[in-house]
Order: structure tokens, then sequence, then C-alpha cells
């Protein structure tokens, strides 16, 4: 008698999938925390350097003083505070923004090559890695010029280089110290990522 051999069909792999969706919703989560990281880093230089924090609006939220919705100014961020009249400190937090969330993805970038993450912390830091973007889309509306006269629009977006402008800070300069920082933060995430070519 012949004996045939019917294999059995195999279960998905559920662990799979809840291994990809854990760190997409890692990612995910540190997108969001973009904008927060952003407003934070206005806050946090506007009450180091004295002031003190009227509020803060992040994805159509006020947060600070009291959590509400406040979709007036749409869905970006914004963070108003209060200081006596300096115009070097005024224009140091506006410049905070940015500049926040670059050191951060600076730090990210560094983060991974010293520890050698793995896992669900190894996603974060690159994520966070990305937050250069910040920077240069804020970029965007002024490049290829350096004047000083632009629409209320573009002053509020691009507000790190106008901020520098104003304390006497080249375009030139800030566009040549962004996108170095954007350089150094990529090569040390590729290095990274070289030196541990596996799956997350």
């Amino acid at each position: 008698m012949k004996t045939i051999c019917v294999p059995l069909l195999t279960k998905p792999n559920f662990g799979f999938r809840v291994h990809w969706l854990v760190h997409g919703m890692t990612v995910s989560v540190c997108v969001v925390a973009s904008f927060f990281a952003h407003e934070a880093s206005h806050a946090l230089a506007a009450l180091a350097l004295g002031g003190r924090i009227l509020s803060m609006n992040v994805l159509g939220i006020q947060w600070i003083p009291s959590i509400q919705l406040a979709t007036d100014f749409g869905f970006g961020g914004y963070t108003t505070w209060l200081i006596p009249f300096n115009a070097v400190s005024t224009r140091l937090i506006v410049a905070a923004g940015s500049t926040g969330t670059l050191a951060i993805a600076l730090l990210a970038a560094v983060s991974l090559n010293l520890f050698r993450a793995r896992g669900i912390t190894r996603t974060a830091l690159i994520a966070l890695s990305f937050y250069f973007a910040d920077s240069i889309i804020h970029l965007i509306p002024v490049l290829g010029t350096t004047s000083n006269a632009a629409p209320p629009w573009v002053r509020s977006f691009a507000e790190a280089h106008y901020a520098l402008l104003d304390l006497g800070v080249k375009s030139q300069v800030y566009f040549i110290f962004v996108f170095a920082s954007t350089l150094i933060i990529l090569a040390l995430l590729i290095r990274s990522l070289y030196h541990s070519r596996e799956l997350p």
C-alpha cells in the first residue's frame, strides 16, 4: 500500500506581522513627536532666557495652558511666550524650533553609532535621525534668495533663517550649517546601517 503525504497548511506568521506593525507604529509616533519637539524647542529656549510660556499649540490642539481644540491657525504648531523685550532673545527663541529638531537628529545619529541599538530603540533612533528634514523643509521658501524682504508667511515659515538673518548671520552661512549638518547626520546613519545589516 502506497502512502501519500499531504503537507499541512501552515498558519500565517502573525508574529512577523506584529513585529513590523510595532516598528511602523514607532515610526509614526516619532513623526508626530517631531511637531512637539519643534514647539518644545521654542518653549525651552524661552524659559532658558527668562520668559514664560503663554500657550503651545500642536496639530490643532492647545496643550498649554490647558488642553483644548484650537484650529484657528490650522493644524501645524505655534508657541507664544512672554519675555522682557529683547530683540536678541526673541530671535534666538524663534530660531530654536528648527535648530532643536536638528540637534535631536544629530544626537540620534551619534547614538546609533555609539550604542549599536537594536529593535524598537534602533527604529526610533533612525526615525529621530530624520528630524533634520524640519530644517530643510523650513528653508524651501528661501532657497535661491538672500533677500530680507519677504512676505509675512515666508518669514513666519522660514523662521529660523530670518531670525538669524536679523541677528546678522548671512543666509549662505545658515544654508551651509543646515546642509553640512544634514550630510553629517546622513553619513552617520549610513555608517550605522552598514555596520548592522540586519532586519530591525
